[in-house]
């Protein structure tokens, strides 16, 4: 409650309902009751009234009831109705309280002064400390604990209240004196617990309850005339206290704790309600206060309805009106009336008025009986609070807010109704109420709704698209400024509102939040292809990171350059060579930048200048400009690269300047008069050791265009001598086909014989001098045989022998040499043959005398055993390891000899290689008498067999 707001109002004014059914749960037993049967089961008649026993104090909790009378008895009740007795005092019991948190019961009664001679008869105020758990020999609960109230110390005076903390720390009296007695210790143990007067006089102390919040312990009191505060601790005493209200106190059992800690104090005009510190709002429930207490959430109000003005004859002088107020929801929940009111009491769910005869039992009905009442009266709003009250789950209240807001829409108060649809986001599908509001009549109040779902975070991209929808259909600009522009919190799909907005033509507002989201993709979008801008396009695209900025230039890269060729060519160089990002205006933009301040630390990146030609169609001029840039700057680009350049150097040597699209060829020429001279700069790329152009590639482009200088060059950087041989040949250059032969002899001496039959060829000129240098080349190299070199020159019948008399001497002569020395050879290998047949022959026929005194391994005396072989080497057994079956000196030699047979013999079937050395060798026959050597005739005559 609001401090300091005070709530005058008539009972009427309050909404009126019966929220309680009032039945009776004891009473004393009639006569007639000792003729039912036995086994019957009154819930009415429980024993608990007779004619020895009548209530004056009562209390409960932990499932029981206690009631106390003035002859010192108690009673309590269970559940199940068992009642129990014993006597607790001599005398009345004047006070007891049930412990909530455990099964003490405490009580103040009166009991003689027995240990006091001379006093035997006079009565003083006892606390007895019960154990309701555990009982005595004669049936009774324990007593743990009891002590006198006063000493002489502090005399007695009429108890009027008590209070104790649920710990037994702490205990406090008031007195009909005004004085307040505190209690401080373990009350539990202690015999005789220290005390201390808080307040020695004034008016009579009418109310004492214990705050415990938050940790920490506060008393408030009342007395008939004023209220306030002590504050205490868990052990010693209160010192500082707080007034609260100096112009009224209260009566007897007129005040009471909330559940929300506050103190409320019942006096005939009015409920007040105290908080720890200060005062706060007051009901006017008018009316001379009995009895004030609280209940869950109800304020329980006694009042005697004879001096409430106007009905006092009308009403028994012993009966009493009984009220239940809802102070959340302004409403009376019951009103009844009860003879002889002792106390109320709350326990098992349910209220218990204790009267001198009777027990009622006031049970509260449940929430949904409650809920019909409010939905037939449609009082919507009590039924809300009144569930939140109960902690009802949010799927029952949300029914509620749709009863609610489905009663208002019929009604025709649609902005009513949209409220409380509003309510329900979160739990009921937007769909329901959005098709409510689909008329165009009602688009304000879909509006409202649809802007609580962003608020919510509840909206998806189709509740985005529909809001947007409405407020450009509205042509609310505010709005969609608001939604879109302004910081307030609001969630959306960024993405669907852009796609509203550009499809709606707010081309700044989808700017504006592609702008403000990141969203770079939207962004280039809406400049691209709704905008046009491309200068701002170009601009934001040099800002973003190198592998955003690569890949929409990419993306953009030839809508670009068609619109800003210089200032795009400018950034494709920059991209490709040592791009750094540009500053941005964009705060948005800023996070996202890489720091570049110590960019020698930084990796470089680079893109692929190839990936960038395709845009330059059209526009030859920028192509170059480009491609010189990135060869300058870059390292080693790819072959594309020099590819594209050489061929628009090569082409501009047969075509001329070519003009870009837009541009006349005037602003061509006038550009390349600053320029070196084309062939220069091709034969500067051809002959570059950084250039990585693809050389056949070039070849085939210097061929193309027919650009000489270029051709040789690769011929020969390809080596392709014979191509250079050829190209002179073609153009029937004797000098310059004897002049590459001599350079590139060494490379390719079969030149010469190319150059041979070239010569050969010319019937028409003589050419004697060149044949006899090729004939001298192709004798030093030996490259053609005397045979081969007849036949090419026979065929030209002006070549005279005299030409190559010479060349044929010397090969006959030289003929001769090769054949004396292979004589000689022959002979050498058949006497060698010869030995070794006698040798095996030996082997065979003759036995074989071994002399050796010495082992050939470990060089020791020879002893038996031994091992002898043919070879005539000698060993211990012990100095042969058992696999071996040959000499381990001659197994070595005999091992390459035997696997150069067995490679002979396999190489000996490689027909596929053979023929090929054959086609290739300048003498055939030494190549067939090499696998005759190999054994192929006997391989062949081993199968014939």
């Amino acid at each position: 409650f609001e401090s300091g707001l005070t709530y005058k109002m008539s009972l009427f004014q309050w909404r009126r309902f019966s929220f309680f059914e009032k039945e009776t749960f004891a009473e004393p037993k009639s006569s007639t009751d000792s003729k039912v049967d036995e086994e019957s089961d009154s819930e009415q008649q429980l024993g608990l009234y007779d004619d020895a026993f009548e209530p004056v104090v009562s209390h409960g909790s932990r499932g029981i009831l206690v009631f106390g009378d003035e002859n010192g008895l108690i009673r309590t009740m269970s559940k199940g109705g068992e009642v129990s007795e014993w006597n607790g005092y001599d005398g009345k019991i004047e006070f007891m309280y049930k412990l909530s948190s455990s099964h003490f019961l405490v009580t103040i009664g009166k009991d003689p002064m027995k240990n006091e001679p001379g006093r035997e008869d006079e009565e003083h105020s006892v606390l007895k400390i019960w154990r309701l758990d555990q009982t005595d020999a004669q049936g009774a609960p324990v007593c743990p604990q009891e002590f006198a109230i006063f000493s002489p110390k502090f005399p007695a005076v009429p108890i009027s209240c008590f209070a104790i903390l649920e710990d037994f720390t702490q205990l406090t009296i008031g007195l009909g004196n005004g004085a307040i007695l505190f209690f401080s210790g373990d009350l539990l143990r202690e015999r005789n617990p220290k005390r201390q007067l808080l307040r020695r006089e004034g008016p009579c102390v009418t109310g004492l309850h214990f705050r415990e919040f938050g940790g920490s312990v506060s008393l408030f009191v009342v007395n008939l005339s004023s209220a306030w505060t002590y504050f205490t601790k868990r052990k010693g005493w209160p010192k500082d206290s707080i007034e609260l209200d100096l112009e009224g106190g209260g009566d007897l059992k007129c005040s009471a704790i909330t559940s929300d800690h506050q103190l409320v104090v019942g006096r005939t005009e009015a409920c007040f309600f105290y908080d720890v510190e200060e005062k706060g709002p007051c009901f006017g429930f008018e009316g001379e206060k009995k009895l004030i207490n609280w209940f869950n959430n109800y304020l329980l109000v006694v009042t005697d309805p004879k001096k409430s003005g106007g009905v006092g004859t009308q009403i028994r002088m012993n009966r009493f009106a009984l009220s239940l107020y809802d102070i959340k929801n302004k409403l009376l929940a019951f009103q009844g009336h009860f003879d002889d009111v002792i106390d109320v009491v709350y326990e098992w769910s349910a209220l218990f008025v204790v009267t001198k005869r009777k027990v009622y039992q006031l049970r509260e009905k449940d929430l949904p009986t409650k809920m019909q009442m409010f939905f037939r009266k449609h009082l919507y709003p009590i039924a809300i609070s009144l569930a939140n009250a109960q902690n009802c789950d949010s799927s029952y209240i949300t029914d509620i807010y749709i009863r609610y807001g489905d009663h208002l829409y019929n009604k025709g108060d649609f902005g009513q109704a949209i409220d409380q649809y509003i309510e329900t986001i979160g739990t009921v599908e937007p769909s329901f109420v959005i098709r409510k509001f689909l008329d165009a009549q009602r688009i304000h109040n879909l509006t409202r709704y649809l802007q609580a779902l962003h608020e919510k975070r509840e909206a998806n991209a189709d509740h985005t698209t529909l809001l947007l929808n409405c407020y450009t259909k509205l042509k609310d600009i505010s709005k969609l400024d608001e939604f879109i522009k302004t910081d307030s919190g609001l969630t959306f799909d960024v993405e669907t509102a852009i796609r509203v907005c550009r499809r709606a033509s707010y081309f700044d507002h989808a700017l504006f939040l592609a702008t403000k989201h990141q969203k770079t993709q939207l962004r280039l979008e809406i400049l691209m292809k709704d905008t046009q801008d491309y200068r701002a396009a170009l601009e934001f695209i040099a800002t973003l990171d190198f592998f955003e900025a690569e890949h929409y230039m990419k993306l953009y890269g030839k809508a670009l350059i068609t619109a800003l060729p210089s200032e795009t060519t400018d950034l494709l160089m920059t991209l490709c060579t040592d791009y750094v990002p540009a500053e941005s205006d964009d705060s948005s933009q800023s996070s996202r930048q890489p720091s570049v301040s110590q960019p020698s630390k930084l990796k470089k990146l680079r893109s692929l200048p190839s990936e960038f030609i395709h845009i330059f169609i059209g526009k030859p001029r920028r192509l170059k400009q480009f491609l010189e840039y990135v060869v300058k700057h870059s390292h080693r680009p790819s072959s594309t690269v020099y590819d594209t350049l050489l061929e628009l150097y090569v082409r501009e040597t047969v075509i001329g300047p070519e003009a870009d699209d837009n541009e006349t060829t005037s602003d061509a020429h006038i550009d390349d008069e600053k320029e070196p001279h084309l062939n220069q700069k091709i034969m500067g790329l051809l002959k570059s050791q950084q250039a990585n152009y693809n050389s056949d590639h070039a070849l085939v482009l210097m061929k193309s265009y027919r650009f000489e200088p270029g051709v040789i060059f690769l011929y020969e950087k390809l080596h392709l001598y014979h191509e250079i041989v050829q190209h002179h040949v073609e153009r029937v250059d004797p000098e310059k086909i004897i002049r590459a032969c001599i350079k590139y002899n060494d490379s390719d001496p079969t030149l010469w014989t190319y150059a041979l039959t070239f010569f050969a060829s010319l019937e028409d000129r003589d050419c004697t001098k060149e044949i006899r240098e090729v004939l001298a080349k192709i004798d030093r190299n030996n490259l053609l045989p005397p045979l081969r070199v007849v036949q090419t020159l026979a065929k030209n019948p002006n070549i005279q022998l005299g030409v190559i008399k010479e060349f044929l001497i010397k090969n006959l002569q030289h003929e001769n040499e090769l054949i004396v020395a292979d004589e000689r050879e022959i002979r050498n290998y058949r006497e060698d043959t010869d030995k070794m047949r006698e040798e095996i022959n030996e082997l065979k026929m003759s036995a074989k005398t071994f002399q050796g005194t010495k082992c050939h391994a470990c060089t020791s005396a020879l002893e038996l055993p031994a091992v002898h072989f043919l070879c005539m080497h000698s060993y211990h057994q012990r100095c042969l390891v058992d696999s071996d079956k040959e000499c381990p000196q001659c197994s070595p030699e005999f091992h390459k000899v035997r696997e150069m047979k067995q490679s002979m013999r396999q190489s000996a079937g490689q027909h596929d290689k053979f023929f090929k050395q054959l086609d290739a060798a300048n003498d055939g026959f030494s190549v067939v008498a090499e696998y005759l050597g190999r054994g192929v005739i006997n391989d062949l005559s081993t199968s014939i067999h």
